[in-house]
């Protein structure tokens, strides 16, 4: 993944260790940590609307750090439940939902629809595999994950305040197509993967 080449894990941890422990002693359930990015997303897709995308960048910003904080919180309270890893994995799919809501609404229809249903389908296509065969919880290999997503979409809209187009494309455009193409191919590549696996348990069988 696009993300993964950069040790993300020992970054984050630094940053924001001191915040999880200040979080965990106010007694803060996680849960309630992850639901605040779905307030924080609103924004986002507000200012996303209005063509405010220096703020809709913050706030977008300020979701993908909520998303690492409720989790650091729950390891570090000891608060980690199915149901909670359940929670966060929706929230998750409310906040990209209301961010490519923002950009439709916003003037880039066509590409926030290509965006979210690349992202959608490559999402289905690990719990539908469960459907057919018995998989464990292990990371497969495919590009377009929620972290490549948001941060072509970042780099987009930072790259949008700096020169606005490329080539007479909006570069708010290229960013969400992109975020298509990362989708597109990462869903291929886990219907490919999907396939391996489907033919180990027909061997085994």
């Amino acid at each position: 993944m696009i993300t993964r080449f950069v040790n993300r894990g020992q970054v984050l941890k630094y940053i924001t260790g001191p915040i999880v422990k200040l979080l965990s002693k106010l007694g803060i359930h996680p849960n309630y940590i992850t639901s605040f990015s779905v307030i924080t997303s609103l924004v986002a897709g507000y200012f996303i609307y209005v063509s405010d995308f220096l703020l809709a960048t913050i706030f977008i910003v300020i979701s993908v750090f909520i998303d690492v904080l409720d989790g650091g919180v729950a390891r570090y309270s000891g608060k980690v439940t199915k149901f909670g890893n359940y929670f966060d994995a929706m929230v998750d799919k409310y906040v990209e939902v209301i961010i490519y809501l923002g950009f439709a609404l916003g003037g880039y229809p066509i590409e926030a629809i290509f965006a979210l249903s690349g992202s959608f389908l490559l999402s289905y296509a690990k719990p539908r595999l469960a459907i057919t065969i018995p998989i464990d919880n292990h990371d497969w290999p495919a590009i377009g994950e929620r972290g490549d997503r948001l941060l072509v979409l970042i780099c987009g809209m930072v790259l949008f305040l700096i020169i606005g187009s490329f080539q007479g494309y909006s570069m708010i455009s290229i960013a969400l197509y992109s975020v298509a193409v990362i989708t597109y191919i990462g869903g291929i590549q886990r219907i490919l993967y999907a396939k391996g696996l489907i033919d180990k348990v027909k061997v085994i069988e």
